[in-house]
């Protein structure tokens, strides 16, 4: 092996100089090193085996061949995470929220403007994902202005309607406000309760929403970090949307998904 030598920093008092001599021994051994990835993914990627990609990482032929090395052991890394990620969501209990046909035409009625064929399409795969019995774990993107509240309700009004409750999460008040002014008026045409829910409700008005959303009064409420804070319970959460999802943490995310029995997201 020529070409490039590693520079290894030294780790708790172990010299740089035999660490390197220790990886040059122990490179030849790993070509018995298993491969767990199919060959035809490896071909498909156009990726070296993993025997040639350890081996490279650290003696590499060239510049290429050690940016090959780089590409394979990432890969790996994102690929078995992508796996775990897989089996676990195939392992988690989901409620499957068949589809009815009442809510849905009376919103599209209330609505003063036509769906874009791009939100149609998201609309129909939501839809088919949440009549499956897997976790949904879908993610929404669009410009600003694009039309993404008008999707999340159709999700939601159709957990409603298959008798769950839904919730909508936003990292601030102001988004938060933005969202209820937007869909109070929907609901209020469909007949429907919504409550907003934030750290400035008054104490009365937040005991008031609470009891609601344990009782299952309350089909929908939107809110900001209050709804992931204790003594807030759902009778049947069956949805979760969150806006700007980045902006709160996996366990804050998580965390509303888990006062609910099984739902989507």
């Amino acid at each position: 092996m020529g070409g490039g030598c590693p520079c290894i920093p030294s780790q708790k008092g172990w010299p740089p100089k035999p660490s390197a001599n220790w990886w040059f021994r122990a490179c030849p051994s790993s070509t018995g090193s298993p491969t767990p990835s199919p060959p035809t993914l490896r071909q498909q990627y156009g990726l070296l085996s993993l025997p040639q990609a350890i081996a490279q990482a650290h003696y590499p032929d060239s510049a290429e061949t050690l940016t090959q090395a780089i590409v394979r052991l990432t890969f790996d890394k994102f690929f078995y995470r992508r796996l775990v990620a897989l089996r676990r969501r195939a392992d988690s209990p989901a409620i499957a929220i068949l589809p009815a046909s009442q809510l849905l035409p009376r919103f599209a009625q209330i609505l003063p403007f036509a769906l874009t064929g791009a939100q149609e399409r998201v609309i129909a795969e939501i839809r088919q994902d949440m009549q499956r019995s897997v976790p949904m774990n879908r993610l929404v993107q669009g410009d600003v202005g694009s039309g993404k509240t008008v999707v999340a309700v159709h999700a939601i009004l159709a957990a409603i309607e298959a008798g769950y409750q839904a919730a909508l999460m936003a990292p601030t008040e102001v988004l938060s406000e933005q969202h209820y002014r937007k869909i109070v008026g929907w609901f209020n045409a469909l007949g429907l309760p919504v409550e907003l829910l934030m750290g400035s409700t008054r104490a009365a008005k937040k005991r008031e929403i609470l009891q609601q959303l344990a009782t299952g009064e309350l089909p929908l409420v939107i809110g900001t970090h209050a709804l992931i804070q204790e003594g807030v319970s759902f009778q049947r959460l069956g949805l979760a949307t969150i806006d700007e999802q980045h902006r709160f943490g996996r366990d804050q995310r998580s965390r509303l998904v888990q006062k609910g029995e099984a739902p989507m997201s």
